[in-house]
């Protein structure tokens, strides 16, 4: 009775599985770093006002993926955190599943982690706190780390610290994107770090590393950075 069972169970998950496979597709979605015009270069430097600004870290999270049609969601990504890392370039290109079939004609996702999954402790896979972007149960996650170095034309040189984040009320730094689309098979995003960084910035502050009224500004210019490719 037990093998029967077995059995059983074992031509149901893959009854399952060719189901899901043949009922889905993928969306391709590809963040491409740039500083102004031109791509990033491969030592993430550019110029600002005539200095220098080399970025050493960049990471963010992406999640709550969504696809709506005329204003209502069609389709919603479970367990959507993905965690994007200047330095692995394989993290730039997201490969997400959605159902065969669909129609939609907005992308929206957020830009950083919601507050019940900040609440709610530590969790694995992108989340988990050896990536480097959890604070503590207080502060939850990280939503973006930018960390680098600034030199003048004066030849001043300083470093920079941002650690973006915070849930709680008049610190929730969490952002939320929204796109149109006319298809869903890839899409590309361009990310202008030049917009991001400035000399400006860093010689007003240098380092944001906790919640606040700063790092939710931060975030405001960190989401408008992003632009859909056409």
């Amino acid at each position: 009775m037990k093998r029967i069972l077995s059995l059983i169970l074992a031509q149901i998950i893959v009854y399952c599985s060719n189901t899901f496979a043949q009922s889905s597709s993928q969306l391709e979605l590809e963040i491409i770093p740039i500083a102004g015009a031109h791509e990033l270069s491969s030592e993430k430097c550019f110029s600002s006002a005539g200095d220098s600004i080399c970025i050493d870290v960049m990471k963010m999270y992406l999640s709550g993926f969504q696809l709506l049609n005329k204003g209502v969601t069609v389709w919603s990504e479970m367990q959507s955190f993905h965690l994007i890392d200047l330095n692995k370039p394989e993290s730039l290109a997201l490969k997400i599943k959605i159902p065969n079939q669909l129609i939609a004609d907005e992308l929206v996702f957020n830009l950083g982690i919601d507050s019940i999954t900040s609440v709610s402790g530590v969790f694995g896979a992108d989340l988990d706190p050896t990536k480097g972007m959890y604070w503590t149960w207080q502060s939850g996650y990280i939503n973006v780390k930018i960390e680098g170095t600034y030199k003048s034309k004066e030849g001043v040189i300083k470093s920079f610290i941002y650690h973006l984040g915070g849930y709680q009320q008049n610190e929730n730094a969490l952002q939320t994107l929204k796109f149109k689309i006319d298809q869903l098979n890839s899409l590309k995003f361009y990310f202008d770090v030049q917009k991001l960084i400035t000399s400006e910035i860093v010689k007003q502050q240098p380092n944001i590393m906790s919640p606040g009224k700063e790092a939710v500004a931060l975030s405001l210019r960190t989401k408008s950075c992003f632009n859909l490719a056409k």
